[in-house]
């Protein structure tokens, strides 16, 4: 689970820390991770300034499923690494579910789908059907090129599932450039 400061909100701290009918966002999605029969490991990756307050949490909820919480970096691609540096050692074919933490209306099903993905394909995504109209634009110009299909668009949600290898490839090739 990777944590974000919350910047667009506004709000001056990290979103999960935003309180929902008395918890906060970070523990309503690791309880839905820490009750899903297929979970086995949860490894937070968060800020270094909020890592006592997540231990508590943690602590305080009895998530036993959380084995690490571990520092992100600058970025989301620094984060994303730092969570597959925690898992050297594991199997290529160790699955590997990302999620933000501030979407806790995630449910079990949609957990259930991406490993179940995972069998097929190395990478999964969640995605749900835009609904706002999307439109293209130049953006030297700011004029608009075209208004494709709605229809046509998703937008990518969290989780995101991986096959540990596959991300690994895809973090090696990055690194390349």
């Amino acid at each position: 689970m990777l944590g974000g400061v919350g910047s667009r909100m506004g709000l001056g701290y990290p979103k999960q820390f935003s309180k929902i009918a008395g918890k906060t966002a970070l523990e309503h999605t690791v309880s839905i991770f820490q009750n899903h029969s297929e979970i086995d490991e949860i490894i937070i990756v968060a800020e270094r300034n909020h890592y006592r307050r997540i231990e508590n949490i943690v602590s305080d909820a009895g998530f036993t499923k959380v084995n690490k919480i571990i520092f992100g970096g600058d970025e989301r691609t620094d984060s994303t690494l730092s969570a597959i540096s925690a898992l050297q050692g594991e199997s290529d074919e160790t699955n590997l579910i990302i999620h933000d933490s501030v979407r806790p209306l995630l449910t079990a099903e949609i957990i259930s789908k991406c490993i179940q993905k995972l069998k097929v394909y190395g990478a999964v995504d969640v995605v749900i059907p835009a609904t706002d109209t999307i439109v293209h634009v130049n953006t030297a110009t700011k004029e608009i090129i075209e208004i494709p299909e709605r229809a046509e668009y998703y937008q990518g949600q969290t989780p995101q599932a991986f096959k540990l290898g596959v991300l690994r490839q895809a973090y090696e090739k990055l690194r390349k450039i």
